[in-house]
């Protein structure tokens, strides 16, 4: 596996492993943050030759969470949605986004000025 990881390989590595050992669905769990990027960057591999049979769903995982345990997950989801941590971490998601739609991403991890 050359190169660090990050979103973009991890996905390439799940969708080859999943076409190698002939699985036809694989199921992605990230964080609501991440979902946005993660799935501009899926659809990038999965529109490729050798990944348009795979079935690909994609979960977040505070939804989940919230979903199975309410009473202990549903306001911890909302405090973080209302954080400045996430309001920080959107702008750098959103560049991420920019940087993979226009082919710049690589394994740079995008920067926001501060």
């Amino acid at each position: 596996m050359p190169g660090p990881s990050n979103t973009n390989r991890e996905l390439q590595n799940i969708f080859e492993l999943a076409v190698k050992e002939k699985i036809d669905a694989v199921a992605i769990v990230t964080i609501d943050l991440h979902m946005p990027r993660t799935l501009v960057m899926a659809q990038r591999h999965l529109a490729k030759h050798k990944f348009r049979r795979l079935d690909a769903r994609f979960f977040v995982s505070e939804q989940v969470l919230a979903e199975a345990d309410p009473k202990t997950y549903g306001q911890r989801r909302e405090t973080l949605r209302r954080s400045k941590a996430m309001a920080r971490n959107w702008a750098r998601e959103q560049l991420g986004i920019f940087k993979v739609i226009t082919d710049a991403y690589g394994d740079e991890k995008p920067k926001v000025a501060a």
